[in-house]
Order: C-alpha cells, then sequence, then structure tokens
C-alpha cells in the first residue's frame, strides 16, 4: 500500500507542477485594442431572481468601452418571481446602447436545463455574430469586453475562455472557495494549452453564433441541469480542435458572488458535481477520477501515519511540497485579480478539502438540490 499511495501523490505533484507552469509562462501582456474592424457582439445573460444583483452588472455592462454601435446586450428572465423583469424593463429604457429583453415563455413543468433554454432562446435573438455569456451577479473591467474580443479577433478563434474570480476579500466557506476557484482556473487553462480543453466557466465565455449552431447548441445534454458551459466547450473543441483558447489578462477577469453560506455552498456544489458523469470526453472523466482518487489516498495516508504505519518524515515532506505547490499555483491565478490567498484559510483548507471532494464526491450522485428556488431531483 505505501507503493501505491506514494506513487499517486508523485503523479499528482507531477500533474501539479505542470499546471503552474503552464500558468506562468502564459503571456498576460496582449495588446487587445482594436481600431477598426470592430466584430458584433451580443452579450446574452440568463437571469431568474436576480433583482438584487442587477444594479452592479448593469453598471459594470453601461462601462464598457466596446463602441456601442457593434454591441447588444440580451437579458433572458427565467421565470423571476421577484422584480427582476421590471427592473430590465425600466433598464432597457435608459441603456445607452441596443438592449433586448426577453421573457422565456417555457411552462412551469419543463424539467430540462432552464438556463441553457434562456441561453439558447437569448442567442436566437442575437443579430451579431460574436456571443458572449456571463451571469447576473458579475461584475466586469471597463475593457473587459473589448480585450476579450479582440483577443478572439486576433486568434481567430472560435471560442475562448476567460478567468472567473470570486469578488471582494473572503472569510470562512467563501475564502475556501475562493482558493478552490483559482485552482479551478489554473487548471482548465493548464488542459487547455495541452490539448484537452475541459474546464471553463459560463460567466466569462465568448463564442460564435456559426459554431454554436453548427455543433447544435447545447443538443444532446438539455437534460443536464448544469455544464452549458463545459459541454459545449466539449463540442465546439470537437468541431474546431484548433480553435478554442484561454485568455490570461487582468482586465479580462469577471468577478462573482461565493455562495453566501453552508447551505448555497451545498446545492451549487450538488449541482456542479452531478454533470461529470455526463461528459463523454475520457481526459475529463479521468481527470475527475483521478482528483477523487488522489484526495481518498491522501486521507488514508494520514491516517496511517497517526497509527505509525506510514513513516512521519515521509508523510510530512510531502504534506509541505504539497502546500507549496497548491499555494503557488492559486496565488498565481489570484494575482490576476489584484489579490493573495489568506495563509489562515489556506492552511484550513488543507486539513478539510479532502474530506470536503470526498463528501461531494459521493453526494452528487444521490438526492436532490435547489437552485434558483426550484427543486431538482
Amino acid at each position: 500500500m505505501l507503493v501505491v499511495l506514494i506513487s499517486i501523490w508523485a503523479v499528482y505533484m507531477v500533474l501539479l507542477t505542470g499546471v503552474y507552469f503552464t500558468w506562468r509562462t502564459l503571456s498576460d501582456e496582449y495588446d487587445q485594442t482594436l481600431t477598426t474592424g470592430w466584430p458584433g457582439v451580443s452579450v446574452v445573460i440568463a437571469m431568474r431572481n436576480e433583482a438584487h444583483n442587477l444594479s452592479a452588472l448593469l453598471k459594470s455592462l453601461e462601462a464598457q468601452d466596446y463602441p456601442r454601435q457593434h454591441l447588444e446586450v440580451i437579458a433572458v428572465n427565467d421565470h423571476s418571481q421577484d422584480q427582476t423583469a421590471a427592473l430590465l424593463e425600466s433598464y432597457g429604457q435608459q441603456y445607452s446602447g441596443n438592449f433586448k429583453f426577453v421573457n422565456l415563455t417555457d411552462p412551469p413543468d419543463f424539467r430540462g436545463s432552464f438556463k441553457k433554454r434562456a441561453l439558447t432562446e437569448g442567442i436566437g435573438r442575437a443579430t451579431n455574430p460574436i456571443i458572449v455569456t456571463t451571469d447576473a451577479d458579475c461584475t466586469f473591467h471597463s475593457h473587459w469586453l473589448s480585450t476579450v474580443v479582440g483577443y478572439m479577433a486576433r486568434e481567430k478563434a472560435a471560442m475562448v475562455c476567460a478567468p472567473v474570480a470570486l469578488t471582494e476579500r473572503q472569510q470562512g466557506i467563501q475564502a475556501l472557495g475562493e482558493i478552490e476557484q483559482a485552482a479551478l482556473v489554473a487548471v482548465g487553462a493548464g488542459f487547455m494549452k495541452w490539448g484537452y480543453p475541459n474546464m471553463c466557466n459560463g460567466a466569462n465565455l465568448a463564442f460564435t453564433k456559426a459554431a454554436f449552431h453548427e455543433v447544435g447548441g447545447y443538443q444532446g445534454f438539455h437534460e443536464v441541469v448544469s455544464g452549458d458551459d463545459e459541454f459545449l466547450l466539449y463540442k465546439i473543441f470537437q468541431k474546431y480542435p484548433s480553435g478554442v483558447r484561454f485568455l490570461k489578462h487582468t482586465e479580462a477577469v469577471v468577478g462573482t458572488q461565493a455562495p453566501a453560506n453552508w447551505q448555497q455552498l451545498f446545492h451549487q456544489r450538488k449541482r456542479w458535481g452531478g454533470k461529470w458523469k455526463h461528459h463523454r470526453s475520457p481526459v475529463t472523466k479521468g481527470l475527475a477520477l483521478f482528483i477523487f482518487l488522489f484526495h481518498i489516498s491522501w486521507l488514508i495516508s494520514a491516517i496511517i501515519t497517526l497509527m505509525g504505519n506510514y513513516p512521519w518524515m515521509l508523510w510530512l515532506s510531502e504534506f509541505v511540497i504539497k502546500l507549496v505547490l497548491e499555494y503557488l499555483v492559486v496565488s498565481s491565478v489570484l494575482s490576476l485579480a489584484g489579490k493573495r490567498p489568506s495563509w489562515v484559510w489556506f492552511l484550513v483548507g488543507q486539513f478539510v478539502y479532502s474530506w470536503y471532494v470526498l463528501f461531494f464526491g459521493v453526494a452528487s450522485n444521490w438526492g436532490g438540490f435547489v437552485w434558483k428556488n426550484r427543486e431538482y431531483s
């Protein structure tokens, strides 16, 4: 068993080292400025019960420096039960550019993915060749669109994935979520650079409308509640294997909100975890299974160390190397958003994260969850 545990740890360290150095080699100094030939962009946002977030979102959209004549914003209201619809109608009358407000009309007993349905509706109303998706709880740098679209135009890409970071300085559960989010960004960027894209975030995603229609949009994954971003990434990569890019740039970072409490985190992670078994990429499934296996083996090695069946100095050396590498990865990503991880919460995460992975790895396969005041089994 000792050889197996050490081997799994070693593979994880090699993977982590590769992710770190790949992230470091990604250039964030691209000049994305466009002076002529601005492509038309449609920003599509699916939203439900987001009245409390709309003020910050709409201010960020209003502040974008992308030429208004080449930009439209499409907000799709997914049967909101608060003041979202009324606020969007009011905003549409004030916005200085082209704003479209769409009410989703699916029946209340629809059991597929409402978000995919809303995004499909919004993309269908788009008049521009480039689609950018984000979420209603997000905020952006004023150069966000010009940076992402400028990079996309320069690279002639079919899809561009860009970083997402949690806003504000986080504590407790939010601090742990911030660390996890940064790690996911690094892993997604690394595997994309290696030619095996498997992770992205729909809060900061750009793709051509032509590519979306050529791959059939979200067809084949409508029954999966989450995964609109990663499943579309998979489909577009299959069609355009050299047309998918990751953009590392400070002005391309999108800020989003962390779960407010443990209950929200529980339902969010169950929703996220439930999609892994629907992935069709063997690399994506293999990576998920390996990470789960690593955390089980790490817990086992800690337990048998306490029992005296694993060399203390060996486990301590492994722990220090793991801690340093993970901190380097997380801090490198957070620095893009002008932040640094909290050492206190990073150390706390070292002792709880494996239990967390084990719990959600099992829990996501059983039972239901609640999302946007809807219950899913």
